[in-house]
């Protein structure tokens, strides 16, 4: 099982003239995919529960992943997932949100079946420390021909599942499992947008199912202007105020009082597929933090890949330009595309960079003419892991 050495960071600042501290930048992040096994006595205790949840054929549910008690988790894996074969109610997760205070939490989440291993840092461990709200939310689609009254369990597995302290010790954990129902008439499938810094007066598009006319639509701690029915699969709702999307709990309640909740995030459409088989199966998990500019080291180990994945939260098409330069910061090749807006795209450098052959000391130089958020994902295709990398910004 993988492990994580407490207390370390993805990726150090240094100065792009120094190869030394770029190598160790470089160790760094392959000690996040081969670290050393840690052990610790008298450990502190987390309590996951995962949610139990409703929803009609044909409609979504989110996995829902909370605490009982709030607790600071700076790094950890957790193995999630719907299980109930391939006869079950539930389809592949299409969707994964994390969490946490100031959306300071980054991962990824490889994809196998009904299951997904997510892989997350907090830098500053504000990650379990929200109160009233879930850790992780997996977006699941309800097969249409699932049977009224079918259920799956929706599982957090212990034995493949670990959450690490800021102060570098690792939980004992006690976890409580969920069930699905196949149930009810309403479902939100979607919230547009569902993350970012949404200005006064934006139209938030709430999609589902089982929607009737005179629904109404709650944001928490957000006071819409005006909502309006559209039909039994979307509703519209005018904000009053700027809000942050990101997290916000959505609840729809029908005259009748079916209703149904989501929590937000956005979940862009996709630019395309990789032609790394490790990479098409992951779901990168961004942190809310955006850059015009930053930084990633190559990973030299043959036995990996890195892979970038970026996604455009703007208003606006992003141009983002990828450059590799040498140690002594001489550039070495460069390559530029178009990223739409409300989209994401994850590829292997040499997929962006084909002439891509680094050397010890080369960085990489990400640039963008609008905020866009990043991540690296540093990927083990014989272990079938990916790593995720928090970008860089280097200094001089």
């Amino acid at each position: 099982m993988f492990h994580y050495r407490p207390n370390l960071s993805s990726l150090t600042s240094v100065r792009r003239s120094h190869p030394i501290a770029a190598a160790l930048a470089l160790m760094c992040v392959l000690f996040l995919v081969h670290p050393s096994p840690s052990v610790a006595q008298n450990n502190p205790e987390i309590y996951p529960r995962v949610s139990d949840e409703r929803s009609p054929p044909g409609g979504m549910i989110q996995l829902k992943v909370e605490l009982t008690e709030p607790e600071p988790i700076s790094t950890g894996d957790a193995n999630v997932g719907g299980q109930g074969g391939a006869q079950g109610p539930l389809g592949s997760p299409q969707g994964v949100a994390l969490f946490a205070e100031g959306g300071d939490v980054s991962g990824a989440a490889v994809v196998s079946g009904q299951q997904l291993s997510i892989r997350f840092s907090s830098r500053h461990g504000t990650f379990g420390t929200i109160e009233d709200s879930p850790i992780i939310a997996v977006s699941i689609p309800v097969r249409p021909d699932a049977a009224l009254g079918q259920t799956a369990r929706l599982n957090l597995d212990p034995s493949m599942s670990f959450w690490v302290a800021p102060s570098g010790q690792i939980y004992e954990q006690e976890v409580q499992t969920g069930t699905f129902t196949v149930g009810g008439s309403v479902s939100i499938t979607n919230v547009v947008p569902g993350g970012g810094l949404v200005p006064a007066g934006t139209t938030v598009t709430v999609s589902g199912t089982g929607f009737q006319p005179g629904a109404s639509v709650e944001i928490d701690d957000v006071q819409p202007a005006s909502t309006r029915y559209v039909g039994p699969t979307q509703l519209e709702v005018v904000l009053a105020d700027l809000t942050e999307m990101h997290g916000r709990r959505v609840s729809v309640t029908n005259r009748d009082q079916s209703a149904a909740t989501y929590y937000s995030y956005l979940r862009a459409a996709v630019l395309g597929e990789s032609r790394v088989p490790l990479l098409t199966a992951t779901l990168p998990i961004f942190s809310t933090r955006t850059f015009t500019q930053s930084f990633f080291f190559p990973v030299l180990d043959r036995h990996l890949f890195l892979g970038l994945a970026f996604q455009n939260p703007s208003p606006r098409p992003a141009l983002i330009t990828i450059e590799l330069f040498s140690a002594v910061g001489q550039r070495i090749s460069s390559s530029r595309f178009i990223l739409p807006f409300q989209t994401r795209i994850s590829r292997e450098v040499s997929e962006y960079l084909s002439d891509f052959k680094p050397r010890l000391g080369d960085y990489l130089r990400v640039r963008s003419n609008v905020p866009v958020q990043v991540i690296g994902l540093v990927g083990n295709e014989t272990e079938g892991t990916v790593v995720p990398v928090d970008p860089s910004q280097l200094s001089g």
